[in-house]
């Protein structure tokens, strides 16, 4: 597995470009450089404690199947 803190900030930094849209931990995955599920989720999870960023079960905004995302409210 890479380093948490790097996989946390390329995390926040995609969701934060993309908000306020819903983005869930798959396409996280595919978009930040060696992106692991088992590395995106802890931090998605992680930045849900941050003010600003939320949970949900909808629909991602870039893959369009509903699941469990996060978005980052402007």
């Amino acid at each position: 597995m890479g380093d948490q803190n790097t996989t946390l900030e390329r995390v926040r930094r995609l969701v934060e470009r993309l908000a306020p849209t819903p983005i869930c931990d798959d396409c996280i995955a595919d978009r930040i450089d060696d992106g692991h599920i088992e590395e995106v989720r802890p931090c998605t999870q992680e930045l849900t404690a941050e003010r600003g960023f939320e949970r949900d079960n909808d629909a991602c905004g870039l893959c369009g199947e509903r699941h469990t995302v996060i978005r980052k409210n402007r």
